[in-house]
C-alpha cells in the first residue's frame, strides 16, 4: 500500500466521523444538546451553503436549522465519499448521499445529493469550515428507509478507528467511548475489561507502531434494535512499524454498541478473529 495512504488514513476516519454525525442530527428531533453536539464539529465562521441560501457562521446556520420542522422524518443514505488531505491541517471531504424526508403527511421525496465539504484542524479539532451541498436529481422511493442507528454507529468506528491510528499512546478519549462494563478480545492480547488494563495496553501502542490503516472492507450493522447495535466487520490492516517495516493483517470484528443519548454510542464487547496472521512485508 502507499505510504501516503497510510500516513492520512487517520484524517480521513475523522473526517468521515464528523460526516456521520452531522447527517445523524437531523436524524432525530432536535434538541439542546444535539444541536451543542453538531456545533461542535463546526467552525465559528463556518459558511454552509444550501438551496435555502448561504449562512455564514454558526449563529446563522443555528437561526436556519430552527426553522426546519420536528414534523418531518429525514434520513441520509451514504453511498459514497471522495477524500483529500491537503496539508497536515486541512483536508477536502466530498460525499453522495440520498436523501429521504417524510412530513406529516406520509408523504414522500427522495434526492440525491453531493456535498463538497472542507475541513481544518481549529485549536487541535478537526471541524468543517465550508459545506456545500447540491441537489443532483429527484429519484422515487416506495418506503422510507430510517438511516439513524447506520450512521450513529458509523461515526462512532470512525471515530474509534482514527483514536486508534493516531498512536498516542493516552487512552483518556476512549473513556467517552467504553461502556461501564465492556469486554473487549482482540485475540493478540489477553481479553480487557477494565479501564486500567485498556489504558496499559494503549500506552503501549507507541512503542511498536509509528502509524496505521484499517481499511474497511466489509460492514455489515444490525439496526434492528436502536439501543443495542451489533456490527459485522472485516479490516484490512496496513501498518508501518517503529523500525520503518510495513506489516499487513486481516481481521474480522464483532461489535456490541449501546445508545446512550450522548455525543457518542459506547462499545460493550468487541471480539477479533485474525483472518490473515500480522506479516512483515518486503
Amino acid at each position: 500500500m502507499e505510504l501516503s495512504k497510510i500516513m492520512t488514513s487517520k484524517n480521513e476516519h475523522m473526517a468521515k466521523s464528523l460526516a456521520y454525525r452531522w447527517y445523524s442530527f437531523y436524524e432525530r428531533e432536535k434538541t439542546e444538546e444535539t444541536l451543542q453536539h453538531q456545533l461542535d464539529i463546526l467552525a465559528d465562521d463556518v459558511v454552509i451553503h444550501s438551496p435555502s441560501g448561504t449562512a455564514n457562521s454558526k449563529q446563522e446556520y443555528v437561526e436556519n436549522v430552527m426553522k426546519l420542522p420536528n414534523s418531518h422524518r429525514n434520513a441520509h443514505d451514504v453511498r459514497s465519499f471522495q477524500y483529500n488531505q491537503l496539508n497536515d491541517e486541512q483536508a477536502e471531504l466530498q460525499i453522495d448521499i440520498v436523501y429521504h424526508n417524510q412530513d406529516e403527511h406520509g408523504a414522500l421525496r427522495a434526492v440525491k445529493i453531493h456535498y463538497d465539504t472542507e475541513l481544518s484542524i481549529l485549536n487541535g479539532t478537526w471541524v468543517f469550515t465550508e459545506i456545500k451541498i447540491t441537489p443532483v436529481e429527484e429519484i422515487q422511493i416506495d418506503a422510507f428507509h430510517d438511516t439513524y442507528v447506520e450512521n450513529r454507529a458509523q461515526s462512532f468506528v470512525h471515530y474509534w478507528l482514527y483514536l486508534m491510528e493516531a498512536c498516542e499512546g493516552d487512552a483518556t478519549p476512549f473513556q467517552k467511548l467504553l461502556h461501564e462494563s465492556f469486554h473487549l478480545d482482540f485475540s493478540s492480547t489477553e481479553p480487557m475489561t477494565t479501564y486500567e488494563q485498556f489504558a496499559s495496553w494503549f500506552a503501549q501502542v507507541p512503542n511498536q507502531i509509528k502509524t496505521s490503516r484499517h481499511e474497511i472492507e466489509h460492514i455489515q450493522i444490525d439496526s434492528g434494535n436502536p439501543d443495542e447495535i451489533h456490527i459485522e466487520m472485516i479490516f484490512n490492516w496496513n501498518a508501518i512499524t517503529v523500525s520503518d517495516q510495513q506489516m499487513t493483517a486481516k481481521t474480522k470484528h464483532q461489535w456490541v454498541l449501546k445508545e446512550n443519548h450522548e455525543k457518542f454510542i459506547r462499545i460493550v464487547t468487541a471480539n477479533v478473529e485474525q483472518l490473515e496472521s500480522f506479516s512483515v512485508q518486503e
